[in-house]
């Protein structure tokens, strides 16, 4: 009786501790894609202050009198269609109504309003954009947009950086399903670590068990297990 009822307390500690394993397990998956996210969208901001920099040094050379104005503005343009960074990403540039004045992957929106293609969206993407560059000057807008090369409006996050000295509007932005492949590598990795904490956890109990047989049942148990 005393070995049983010491037997069944082991077994509830051990669904106690798989339990554990599995509610840390989902939270610490949710506080990867949370970090992933935060580090993507960080690193997107450094990113496009750099090409605001950039914008902001042709700027100080035609105030300076060593380039036209004109020249410098067309010159900062044709800088930030040629940056890219992370997984080939791109810089786009609009104007404060969020009109392109420069997209290197579709030069055919240069002159028109940002479109929307968000799903079920009330609020036109043009219309969050002047008001984020208006209002806030600086910020994350996040919206849908097809990935080169395909139609199919995905889930992205851009970064916008107003340059009040010509009115522009300069961002870039990365794709939510790039972030989520990062994740899912992520996940694989907990989850190798997972299986063997498990394959510790059958051994301990399995051990344990035949430690707590009586003994000529223990011999037997010790008979059962597999030989190397």
């Amino acid at each position: 009786m005393v070995r049983l009822r010491v037997r069944s307390r082991s077994f509830v500690g051990s669904c106690l501790v798989l339990a554990l394993l599995i509610v840390g397990t989902g939270y610490g998956l949710k506080s990867v894609r949370d970090a992933l996210i935060a580090d993507r969208t960080e690193q997107l901001a450094k990113t496009v202050r750099e090409g605001y920099l950039r914008v902001a040094n042709y700027y100080q050379l035609a105030a300076g009198g060593d380039m036209a104005m004109a020249r410098a503005r067309q010159s900062a343009l044709a800088a930030l269609q040629e940056m890219r960074h992370a997984s080939n990403d791109y810089f786009w540039v609009t104007d404060y109504d969020a009109r392109f004045l420069m997209h290197p992957i579709k030069p055919e929106l240069v002159g028109q309003l940002l479109p929307t293609l968000d799903p079920g969206s009330k609020t036109p993407l043009h219309g969050r954009l002047a008001v984020l560059l208006r209002q806030q000057g600086s910020g994350y807008l996040h919206y849908h947009w097809p990935k080169p090369g395909s139609a199919e409006p995905l889930a992205k996050v851009s970064y916008v950086i107003g340059f009040k000295p010509w009115g522009w509007g300069i961002g870039s932005g990365v794709y939510v399903d790039d972030i989520d492949r990062a994740f899912w590598v992520e996940v694989r990795t907990l989850g190798a670590i997972g299986l063997i904490l498990l394959a510790v956890l059958a051994l301990f109990w399995f051990g344990f068990r035949g430690d707590l047989l009586p003994r000529d049942q223990r011999t037997l148990f010790q008979q059962q297990r597999p030989t190397r």
